[in-house]
């Protein structure tokens, strides 16, 4: 008869991979229908061509209106209800209407009502997938460490996902009709899948300082007033940085560089540089918690630089590498951070609260275009909209660099 406890350790090492394996799933299983959102921005140019009567701000909407939409779903959700929150049924119910993205295939040439219908389902079905981060810190409440990890695997995951799913909805776009680039929707039916049958309903985050009375419990179920700074500040990030998505296409048409396949590399790029950056955020948050989020705008205002001069689609590649390194780092650390500030009943609507900022800059990225436009009308250097933009957002880059290298960033609990 064995020895007791023999294979102990062994067996020890079984269960926490095989508990590592079903959180990756669990977290897959809403990081797939995540990364969907931008899938057919290397199509955009076409579509403006297909729709040459819709003004090109609205056709641009198109995009952008996802995050409207998720913004105005997810926000009220986690203001309303919390803590009291039910992930997965959400979730599922995300997924089924991401499937709707795929419709405009299904129709022949579909009118431009209802590919801004199916964009809109899409849209309110990535509210429910914008408590994605609110759900992560709830699956590992109590370990810092774990958090950081889980947050980079998440975002990683996302981006890989769109590193994907943009060139393959632009060369099916490319190969056979427009129409085919919207297939990748179907994808969704995955995720419904694997939430359906593997996601787990995390448990209640809960307060490590109970409150001695309803005094201080009242306070606590405030949020903190940092939160909306970072907010802020994803926020304009993110108006900062979207045009890549609705303006790759542009600029490599505009240099010869090629069509949609060409404008869902350069998105590629910017994914393979978001995947990086998610996978080195632990170390940002561990060994660079002071200058970490100046060195992310650097990148940021490189990436810009890049993008602005590139005399061929391999510095726009490097550019975009660069874009998506640093932006999903200030993002996760402004994430990050917001939860940190606050208190644990108001840390669900904290990270979803950052989720809207990023969707808030996104809706707003299509007018910014146009403000941007007549703003440098004067500047005979810069002699397409694209270059205008990322002139603009290299610059504003550069000062928000400067302001972090000078003022700590952190909230004060992390100083």
């Amino acid at each position: 008869m064995p020895a007791a406890g023999a294979g102990g350790p062994k067996d020890f090492e079984t269960a926490m991979n095989r508990n590592r394996f079903i959180n990756f799933i669990q977290v897959f299983s809403f990081a797939l229908i995540s990364g969907m959102t931008t899938a057919i921005s290397p199509l955009m140019h076409m579509l403006i061509a297909h729709y040459d009567t819709v003004p090109v701000t609205t056709v641009r909407m198109l995009s952008t209106v996802v995050s409207l939409c998720g913004m105005c779903v997810s926000v009220p959700l986690t203001l309303f209800f919390g803590k009291r929150l039910k992930f997965k049924p959400l979730l599922i119910l995300g997924a089924c209407l991401f499937l709707l993205g795929a419709l405009p295939f299904f129709v022949p040439d579909p009118p431009f009502a209802l590919v801004m219908f199916s964009r809109i389902c899409v849209g309110v079905g990535y509210g429910f997938c914008a408590l994605r981060n609110a759900c992560v810190r709830r699956m590992f409440a109590g370990n810092d460490t774990a958090i950081a990890l889980w947050l980079g695997i998440l975002n990683a995951t996302i981006s890989i996902v769109g590193v994907v799913l943009g060139p393959i909805a632009g060369a099916l776009a490319d190969r056979f009709t427009l129409w085919h680039g919207f297939l990748v929707y179907l994808l969704a039916s995955v995720s419904l899948i694997l939430l359906t049958l593997i996601f787990k309903e995390p448990g209640e985050e809960k307060s490590d300082i109970p409150a001695p009375d309803p005094a201080q419990k009242a306070r606590a179920d405030k949020i903190s007033p940092a939160v909306f700074r970072f907010a802020a500040v994803c926020a304009a990030t993110t108006l900062l940085e979207y045009p890549i998505f609705t303006l790759s296409s542009t600029l490599a048409a505009l240099r010869g560089w090629g069509g949609a396949a060409v404008g869902g590399s350069i998105l590629s790029f910017y994914y393979v540089g978001s995947v990086s950056g998610s996978l080195f955020f632990p170390v940002q948050n561990s060994r660079l918690p002071r200058f970490g989020l100046a060195l992310d705008y650097v990148f940021l205002t490189c990436g810009f630089g890049l993008m602005l001069l590139a005399p061929s689609p391999y510095f726009a590649f490097a550019g975009a590498l660069f874009m998506g390194f640093g932006f999903v780092n200030q993002m996760l650390a402004n994430t990050k951070w917001a939860g940190d500030s606050t208190s644990p009943a108001t840390r669900t609507f904290a990270s979803t609260l950052l989720s809207a900022s990023v969707s808030l800059g996104t809706f707003i990225s299509v007018f910014w275009i146009q403000a941007v436009g007549w703003l440098t009308s004067g500047l005979g250097f810069l002699t397409s909209e694209p270059e205008r933009v990322y002139f603009v957002s290299l610059t504003v880059c550069a000062v928000f660099a400067l302001l972090f290298f000078l003022f700590d960033p952190r909230p004060k609990t992390r100083r």
